[in-house]
């Protein structure tokens, strides 16, 4: 026989809540993810803006990219993930890419180099991850 069907009903709940408090605090990680995302969000969207030749773009975007696989690589490490997820990380996500290649598409193409789209754009795109990150924190 399994241990807990030994327990009083006292003590059954007492471990249920005890469980609870463990994912709760395991699930926690999801808002740090997010917050960091979000500042790699604001300091790399104008480093593609303001980098002038291929060089620099290859070297932004290779740091960026690497910093995401690092984010992939802690997320996956993670043994518990918060309740609802993958929907919440899908809707973030996909609105984080369309408002990154929105502000990229039309910076690169009508903005290059100008702070006045590239600093308002950085912190439009940082928005989802930011947002998320708060409503994650506060459940």
């Amino acid at each position: 026989m399994a241990q807990h069907e030994h327990m009083s009903p006292t003590e059954a709940l007492a471990r249920a809540r005890e469980l609870d408090a463990l994912v709760r605090n395991r699930s926690r990680w999801y808002s740090r993810y997010l917050l960091l995302f979000g500042v790699a969000t604001l300091v790399m969207v104008p480093a593609l803006g303001f980098a002038s030749g291929v060089l620099a773009v290859a070297v932004s975007t290779t740091i960026w990219m690497a910093f995401v696989a690092a984010l992939i690589v802690y997320a996956a490490r993670q043994p518990v993930n918060p309740r609802g997820y993958g929907v919440r990380h899908i809707v973030i996500m996909a609105t984080w890419g369309v408002l990154y290649l929105g502000v990229l598409l039309c910076g690169v193409v009508w903005f290059f180099g100008e702070p006045a789209w590239w600093l308002p754009g950085a912190v439009l795109v940082s928005l989802p991850p930011f947002v998320g990150a708060y409503l994650e924190a506060r459940r």
